[in-house]
């Protein structure tokens, strides 16, 4: 088990960066992210045996291709890394392809944080003087007939609340936009990538439909297949998004203005 209580985090998406970053800081741990498998490579000689949650779809170096490095080149005798590996797939193929890379478990996105801190706690034993307060807080509940929530973040603390509703609103529409410009370039492998990066913010506010629609696009948009769903897709991203904006601007005017 290890004493190291830093975590490394190697995560593409700047929500579940940010996500991720606040849960980890409140359970007690220190965290040092990366964007990309190759940040981490770059930097991992400077630190001891650590745990990493490590992304699996990522740019430059995939989460695949890194664990593989690590096991290959980084570890040995004084020094080895817990592999966490973090995906919204479920595919059987993706899972067994996970298991076989070196990774000594994984997590399926979106994850919480009481979730975070079981997993975190079988392979770290930290200090009782490194622990934060962790009593989970009653989530507040949305108003009846919202299509989104935030039962899984904490109401009493409104500057993290602030912080990911200002991150939904300023990325969302942008995101949908930019997949629409894709498409119509047919540019499959840039649709794919935005669709990815927008699906942890309908998680989070655990939009299903629009988490459905997006998780579906990025398959079709990896594959090459079924290119005749993506405009119907892309309208129901679309409509969601709107939706659930105008919701916001309601429940929280100031911090969506």
């Amino acid at each position: 088990m290890l004493l190291n209580n830093r975590v490394l985090l190697v995560e593409d998406s700047d929500s579940d960066r940010f996500l991720f970053s606040r849960y980890l800081n409140q359970l007690g741990y220190e965290c040092d992210c990366f964007e990309n498998g190759k940040e981490l490579i770059d930097k991992i000689d400077e630190y001891p045996s650590s745990l990493v949650l490590l992304d699996i779809e990522l740019p430059v170096m995939n989460g695949i291709e890194t664990a593989l490095h690590v096991r290959k080149h980084c570890d040995h005798s004084e020094r080895r890394f817990i592999l966490i590996g973090l995906t919204s797939h479920d595919d059987p193929e993706m899972l067994d392809e996970i298991a076989s890379s070196g990774f000594d478990n994984c997590l399926h996105k979106p994850i919480r944080r009481r979730e975070l801190e079981i997993k975190l706690k079988q392979y770290i034993k930290l200090n009782m003087n490194q622990l934060h307060n962790n009593e989970d807080s009653a989530s507040k509940k949305n108003e009846k007939g919202r299509v989104y929530s935030l039962d899984m973040f904490e109401a009493d603390d409104p500057e993290f609340l602030q912080s990911i509703i200002g991150m939904f609103v300023a990325s969302t529409p942008v995101a949908i936009v930019a997949m629409q410009a894709a498409f119509d370039e047919k540019n499959w492998e840039l649709l794919r990538m935005h669709a990815h990066k927008l699906k942890p913010h309908f998680n989070y506010f655990m939009i299903a439909e629009g988490a459905a629609a997006l998780q579906e696009l990025e398959e079709y948009a990896r594959h090459v297949k079924e290119l005749d769903k993506i405009p119907g897709l892309l309208h129901t991203i679309d409509r969601i998004g709107k939706l659930v904006l105008e919701q916001i601007k309601e429940d929280y005017p100031s911090i969506s203005e």
